[in-house]
């Protein structure tokens, strides 16, 4: 099911007593593979990497088509595009969130994915899956062909002194801060939440481009943490992004759990609902 405006459901209402896990600074195939099964190992294949053995979207075809149509106005219009898949536990969102890498990769752009869990060893520490989705970016910038001086400069004064309050939470930020690094004592400082804020919105300007989209998938944020919540409001209700999709996913059972995410300020692209 496809709709234009993303609407919350209101089911029973639970407590959250779930402890929260650390897994902040895992690569995003790490954190899709926790979720699905427990073997150490993982196979690029199972997350689009290899176009033969990609996985199908079987029965969904309009659901998907929605979603690509939301990207291809990123890529095409260089609009701020936010997406929230959501349907009961089982009906596989993050695969099909997944299916979209294939598009973004071919089209040089940056598919970037933080996961909230329910049930870890550790506890989450606070924005976790957001700062993991920003390591992802800075170290798939980093290594991308079109990556050159002239564009770490151009992210560095874009990002200006801000971006040293994200280096305690993204620490592969640092080739874009150049000498400030050096001359700022910044690794045991602490920084408020409002220059924090600043600085994440500035990051996703700094590093997003015409030539090279951004998408951000931020799966199951029924289990995110309340400073994340407060984050993701920030983000949601910038108007000044360009180049980017944020896709969110969450469970129909913990609606009642992120109905707060979405204040009246915020623009929902695309709202899309998988049923089993």
């Amino acid at each position: 099911m496809v709709t234009d405006q993303h609407l919350v459901d209101r089911p029973h209402d639970e407590s959250n007593s779930s402890s929260s896990q650390p897994l902040s600074k895992l690569s995003y195939r790490t954190h899709i593979l926790s979720s699905t099964c427990s073997c150490e190992t993982y196979d690029d294949s199972l997350y689009g990497f290899d176009n033969e053995n990609a996985p199908l979207i079987v029965g969904r075809s309009d659901e998907f088509l929605a979603l690509k149509n939301a990207y291809d106005r990123v890529k095409n219009s260089h609009s701020f595009e936010r997406v929230v898949v959501h349907g009961e536990s089982g009906t596989g969102k993050t695969s099909f969130v997944m299916k979209l890498q294939e598009s973004v990769i071919l089209d040089n752009g940056f598919f970037c994915v933080g996961k909230y869990f329910q049930n870890s060893e550790v506890k989450q520490d606070p924005y976790s899956a957001i700062m993991t989705a920003f390591s992802d970016l800075c170290d798939l910038m980093l290594q991308s062909d079109n990556f050159n001086e002239e564009r770490r400069r151009a992210i560095e004064e874009s990002l200006g002194s801000d971006g040293i309050s994200l280096i305690n939470a993204v620490t592969n930020i640092s080739p874009f801060l150049g000498d400030r690094v050096k001359f700022d004592n910044c690794t045991h400082r602490s920084f408020s939440f409002a220059r924090f804020k600043v600085a994440c919105k500035r990051f996703i300007r700094a590093m997003s481009s015409d030539d090279s989209p951004i998408v951000f998938f931020i799966d199951d944020i029924q289990w995110m943490d309340n400073g994340s919540k407060d984050l993701l409001k920030v983000l949601l209700e910038d108007t000044q992004l360009r180049n980017v999709m944020l896709i969110l996913t969450y469970r129909d059972e913990d609606a009642c759990r992120v109905e707060d995410i979405f204040s009246s300020k915020t623009a929902v692209s695309l709202g899309v609902k998988l049923d089993k």
